[in-house]
């Protein structure tokens, strides 16, 4: 389950990791500032550009540390800290200065390495910086002619580099689905937390149907013609979406010859037009399914199940002030229900589904006994109200 706050810490678990990485750098900006401070302090004009790289890097690394919240815009700041780190001076050092062409080979791949973890989460931030760094390299290498075995290196930087930033991206990828979750409902919650709302308040409802025809399927699978099928649903699903453009329909293909049909509801509209398209599209399929088997003489049965309820829902902690908001899978495992339970060639809904129904379709009620013996209640859906 989710909390409420997981949201807020999410950003802080990623902050934290991306100031992790960001002291890490720092280090090595300390490293390279105080061996550049060493070699090229005595030649004219260097002391006032390694002061000015220290400035630029003070400014970066204040304005990343400063405030409460870690800045949003993390691959802006990589691109400034690499600017500031890649900004090596041995370019701009005269002829005669101390200079080791193997160590600012090896500098400039950690470099790359520091930059590509900050900034790959975005592949033209990753070029740019890429493209950065070898051009300061390439000048580096024309002005003193040399090249080294080292220059291959910097390959290995990057790769590593790229691999990093990826393993950061994947980690937080799932948790940044879930924080979606809750920032979509936050201001339900605050509501509900208020205690404003009434406690069977549903933050969204949907309406699902399981369809069974793995007989069908098996069939035109063992005659090598399943594309016959196919066709047929596929050209059923785009004339009914044609004729309903205005509310979306998902399809889940659970495994060969099961279907789940998903219709949510509209928080904007809470009304029961998501159930009611749903049944016209179940009477509309089984129509459908039935014409095709009687003009081509198969005898195939098939069912179908449906159940209404909450897709996201929540729980309400009274002692610690707390909404616990899940996604509930019941709406599907009920729908499952009623169709293995059901009646070959009829709609069998749930009481959830039957009270969003009953004002347009005609539903006949049927008592029956599940595997266990428990007397069950459910609907046939027959067909709308003239």
């Amino acid at each position: 389950m989710i909390l409420s706050g997981d949201h807020k810490e999410y950003e802080n678990r990623k902050a934290l990791a991306f100031q992790k990485m960001y002291y890490a750098n720092t280090i090595l900006f300390l490293y390279f500032i105080l061996g550049e401070s060493i070699s090229l302090s005595e030649y004219p004009g260097m002391v006032f550009l390694i002061f000015l790289k220290v400035l630029w890097q003070a400014f970066v690394l204040y304005y990343i540390f400063s405030g409460t919240s870690f800045p949003k815009g993390i691959n802006i700041l990589g691109i400034l800290f690499t600017l500031a780190n890649g900004f090596q001076l041995q370019v701009f050092a005269p002829d005669s200065a101390n200079f080791n062409f193997h160590s600012f080979t090896y500098g400039t791949g950690l470099i790359l390495f520091s930059a590509l973890s900050l900034t790959g989460l975005n592949f033209f931030y990753s070029v740019l910086m890429i493209l950065y760094i070898k051009i300061i390299y390439v000048i580096t290498l024309y002005k003193y002619g040399e090249f080294q075995y080292t220059y291959f290196s910097l390959y290995v930087f990057i790769f590593i580099g790229i691999t990093n930033s990826s393993l950061l991206l994947d980690f937080f990828s799932g948790e940044k689905k879930l924080s979606s979750i809750i920032e979509y409902w936050k201001n339900y919650s605050s509501k509900l937390m208020n205690e404003t709302l009434p406690k069977e308040f549903h933050l969204q409802n949907a309406t699902t149907l399981y369809l069974d025809i793995t007989g069908l399927y098996n069939y035109y699978s063992a005659n090598k013609s399943l594309n016959t099928l196919k066709k047929l649903l596929s050209k059923f699903y785009k004339n009914f979406e044609k004729g309903n453009p205005d509310i979306h329909l998902t399809k889940i293909d659970d495994s060969k010859g099961h279907f789940y049909f998903v219709v949510y509801e509209n928080p904007a509209r809470s009304d029961y037009s998501y159930a009611v398209y749903l049944a016209n599209f179940a009477i509309q399929l089984r129509d459908v399914l039935d014409t095709h088997c009687a003009e081509n003489k198969l005898d195939f049965s098939f069912r179908m199940g449906m159940n209404s309820g909450q897709y996201i829902d929540y729980e309400y902690d009274p002692k610690n002030a707390t909404v616990k908001i899940f996604k509930s899978d019941t709406i599907f495992y009920l729908a499952k229900e009623m169709e293995s339970l059901g009646i070959n060639k009829e709609i069998q809904t749930t009481h959830a589904t039957y009270e969003l129904l009953k004002h347009a379709f005609v539903l006949v009620k049927r008592n029956y006994m599940n595997k266990e013996g428990v007397e069950l209640g459910g609907y046939l859906l027959q067909g709308t109200k003239k």
